[in-house]
């Protein structure tokens, strides 16, 4: 059986846009929760930590995730749950049981220096 995951990247402070992908294998934090923090340390070095780069990382994971539309997948196991503010990003993860109950896992932040 596959492990089903949400990502959500959410903009709240700048212009207030959303978009969700959907991953069907290997949603356990161990996989997409380690490559969701690799991508985020990874532009945070670089001060690139913006909703496009974040998006745009998603989209060449060479079709790990699909973008088709949907707000929310059913029947997932991991909600992802990337929120950008003015100072910082917040990264979270929870688990989903199959009455859609959520239960945090972890929750970490990214500092942003904007210019």
């Amino acid at each position: 059986m596959s492990t089903r995951c949400n990502v959500i990247v959410q903009d709240i402070d700048v212009r207030r846009r959303s978009v969700c992908a959907y991953r069907h294998t290997d949603g356990y934090p161990s996989c997409t929760g380690e490559e969701l923090e690799y991508i985020l340390k990874n532009l945070a070095s670089q001060n690139k930590l913006f909703f496009e780069n974040i998006v745009t990382e998603l989209v060449l994971t060479d079709g790990i995730f699909e973008f088709d539309g949907s707000w929310i997948h059913g029947d997932i196991n991991f909600l992802y749950t990337i929120t950008i503010f003015s100072n910082y990003t917040e990264f979270k993860c929870e688990a989903i049981d199959f009455n859609n109950n959520k239960e945090e896992v972890f929750t970490k932040q990214f500092i942003v220096q904007r210019e």
